[in-house]
């Protein structure tokens, strides 16, 4: 059964020529678990926009089952935050549902203890780390108790223990029944999925179930013969830092190298250069740049 149904949806954004999203066509079913993956700028974000009803597209239809309310987290955290205090922030939802005083407590109190914040619930938002503003706009969302998550690199800037408390709550909420929506990179995320949606220049190039070798079977295997190497030293790294957006830039022809469908990359304190992991049809392949680019 769909519940969330896109159908040849077009949008660009005011004083551009290109589409952000072009022609693009998707079916979501309910309680499933997908992950939108592609490069930065290939419509991944305005299309979880256009879903939510932000942006209004310029053709198409995009159609949503009635009584399923959607919670999506931003890329930007700070954009989503409503109130200077944490846990006003975290009510504000629920209060604007017109809960009971009580409702509205057990909520937010809940909320803050998923990610881990409880402890800062009278602590002012500004006073935060980008992590921590992070899991505030997050635990905003997880007390409205959506039908539909959609996330939008949602763990990309959590330590790696928020980053797996989140994921499992995720992985938690998905076996309740609700519709788990990530936009990613990682290929940690892109495992939890049942469905992948690749996208490329506001298009969608690919969409594989969770059965297709392409993205289960060979996640975290290496068929013998398909990893590349730019240098052949081997190297294995626990402390691995993402790139910043101009440095990811410079490693698209790296990327591109690799033909793969979906990919991870990071620079690796161990290789002291930056690592690229991609998805082909034939398995797993790696990429090793063994210098850091500035």
């Amino acid at each position: 059964m769909n519940l969330i149904s896109v159908k040849n949806v077009k949008y660009r954004y005011p004083q551009s020529k290109r589409y952000a999203v072009d022609d693009v066509s998707i079916e979501i079913e309910k309680g499933a678990y997908v992950a939108i993956v592609g490069y930065n700028g290939s419509g991944k974000s305005t299309l979880a926009r256009l879903i939510c009803g932000l942006e209004e597209p310029e053709s198409g239809s995009i159609s949503i089952e009635e009584n399923n309310r959607i919670g999506i987290i931003f890329q930007s955290p700070k954009d989503q935050l409503v109130s200077g205090l944490v846990q006003r922030d975290t009510a504000f939802g629920p209060q604007n549902l017109g809960l009971h005083e009580s409702e509205v407590e057990l909520r937010t109190i809940e909320s803050l203890n998923i990610v881990d914040m409880l402890d800062r619930a009278e602590s002012s938002t500004s006073a935060l780390s980008l992590g921590q503003t992070q899991k505030i706009a997050l635990s905003g969302v997880i007390a409205l108790l959506p039908e539909i998550y959609i996330l939008d690199e949602a763990v990309s800037m959590l330590d790696p223990d928020s980053r797996r408390d989140i994921l499992d709550f995720m992985r938690y909420r998905h076996k309740c029944g609700n519709t788990i929506i990530q936009i990613t990179h990682d290929l940690d995320v892109v495992r939890e999925a049942d469905t992948v949606i690749g996208m490329e220049n506001g298009k969608v190039i690919s969409q594989s179930p969770a059965e297709n070798e392409l993205v289960l079977t060979t996640i975290g295997e290496s068929a013998a013969g398909n990893e590349t190497t730019v240098e052949s030293e081997t190297a294995t790294s626990d402390m691995n830092y993402p790139l910043a957006d101009h440095e990811m830039w410079q490693i698209l022809p790296y990327i591109e190298e690799t033909s793969a469908d979906c990919f991870n990359y990071y620079y690796s304190d161990d290789f002291e250069g930056i690592v690229i992991e991609g998805i082909t049809q034939k398995g797993k392949t790696k990429v090793r740049i063994p210098q850091y680019i500035d």
